[in-house]
């Protein structure tokens, strides 16, 4: 989840760029079934490798209340457990064979993704497909496990936009599972078992609902391939989502403080967004863009900054892919006087929410555009939106969905979308821990 957004924050773009010679040549073949999960295609004759996404609803809402990192945890060991006849951990193995494979757990689903060169890929995929339909999970690989996503845990706590987008994200899902930390808590972990694990893989790795992208030189991989990998996934559908007791709170606030060991003060503000297929999907792709680029000004950050940082110092995370879609704005506040970049960066919202936009709506389309071409260049990440386009659209062709919505976008929709999303927003402010009055 906040991987995907990180990496989506790194686009600057000022025109449409042109796509890539394996996006022109690919071709979203019709979304089909192994049972009752979806196979999408995306055959590339000019490519030299094959990745496949696979999204399983084994997500932090599958988590039970007391089972914090649960989610994360059965991930991480499934990597590293032994693949069947192979002396390594399926991950081991993947690389040895000349492949890679990695996971992301976001608030619903947990998905899989790996790569190898069209050569290595038959061997690798079988790798993975045979681990998934005969895992077997021991106190070893468990422990191995859990210190790894600890490690992970410290890095995110050393992250500003790591700490403010779980924050909101808690208080979003305050009624809901989903809400947890993505890699759980070093307490929550301390309290996870092999048998732990072995319930959750065998109550939330189901078919129903998963989802099985493929990308690349599919042509050398054997047929069936593809859907060999649901159907290593028992039928049926996973455990329901688990839900808590919201706590009574007499006035909610829509401002969340934390203090962290990091080096300058965060500002975090998060807004609901529309879905995917929607009246407003393009309008707000197109305002994402101009709150980027509004942001560089409201920061004051000089032209020559904004090329080397300015993408990572304010930003606009357009989260489409949740059922529940959000869009995100950061701001660094070491980058000048916090209070000052930080009462900056929320006046230009407050202005654009009024329907106040700056620049011309077509420049504005085509930053919108070359940002959306090139966060999907690389193949993992257009197997992970044929994937999300296919679920929420029934179709993969995100390229084309994505290009004719910004493509119908008017001045007024972005006015209309601004105002209609740009509501007062949930806000969380990462401090530095040796601002803080007090234990945090």
């Amino acid at each position: 989840m906040i991987a995907r957004w990180m990496a989506a924050t790194a686009l600057t773009v000022a025109c449409i760029a042109p796509a890539s010679a394996a996006q022109q040549s690919a071709s979203p073949a019709p979304v089909t079934h192994e049972g009752a999960a979806l196979i999408v295609r995306q055959p590339d004759a000019t490519s030299s490798l094959v990745g496949v996404c696979v999204v399983i609803p084994a997500g932090l809402d599958r988590q039970g209340v007391a089972q914090d990192g649960i989610a994360a945890l059965t991930a991480e060991t499934l990597e590293r457990s032994h693949a069947p006849g192979s002396p390594a951990a399926l991950g081991d193995a993947i690389a040895a064979a000349g492949g890679s494979i990695d996971y992301t757990v976001d608030a619903h689903d947990v998905r899989f993704y790996v790569e190898a060169t069209a050569a290595q890929a038959p061997a690798v995929l079988a790798l993975f497909t045979s681990t998934l339909a005969h895992a077997a999970f021991d106190a070893h690989a468990v422990d191995e496990a859990r210190a790894n996503l600890l490690e992970k845990i410290d890095d995110n706590e050393h992250t500003p936009l790591v700490v403010g987008v779980e924050m909101l994200q808690r208080a979003r899902y305050l009624d809901s599972t989903a809400g947890f930390p993505q890699f759980g808590s070093p307490l929550g972990l301390s309290r996870l078992s092999v048998a732990d694990v072995d319930a959750f893989f065998a109550s939330a790795y189901r078919r129903d609902g998963a989802i099985v992208s493929a990308a690349g030189a599919l042509d050398t991989v054997p047929p069936g391939t593809v859907e060999a990998i649901a159907a290593a996934l028992p039928a049926g559908a996973a455990r329901a989502p688990q839900k808590i007791a919201a706590a009574t709170v007499p006035a909610l606030t829509h401002q969340y403080v934390a203090h962290r060991d990091v080096n300058a003060p965060w500002l975090v503000a998060q807004f609901q967004a529309p879905a995917i297929g929607t009246k407003d999907f393009g309008a707000m792709l197109v305002l994402t863009a101009e709150i980027q680029r509004a942001l560089g000004f409201a920061a004051q950050i000089p032209d020559l900054v904004e090329n080397w940082i300015g993408d990572q110092a304010v930003g606009s995370m357009y989260d489409y892919s949740d059922a529940a879609p959000t869009l995100d704005v950061f701001v660094d506040g070491g980058i000048g006087d916090p209070s000052t970049t930080f009462a900056a960066a929320l006046s230009m919202l407050d202005r654009l929410g009024s329907g106040d936009l700056q620049a011309p709506v077509e420049s504005v389309k085509s930053a919108a555009a070359g940002r959306f071409t090139l966060d999907a260049m690389t193949l993992k990440r257009r197997t992970w939106l044929a994937a999300i386009f296919a679920a929420r659209t029934n179709s993969a062709d995100f390229l084309k969905q994505t290009d004719d919505a910004i493509d119908a976008v008017s001045a007024a929709d972005v006015q209309r979308v601004a105002r209609a999303y740009l509501k007062p927003p949930a806000v969380a402010i990462v401090l530095p821990r040796s601002d803080a009055a007090g234990p945090n």
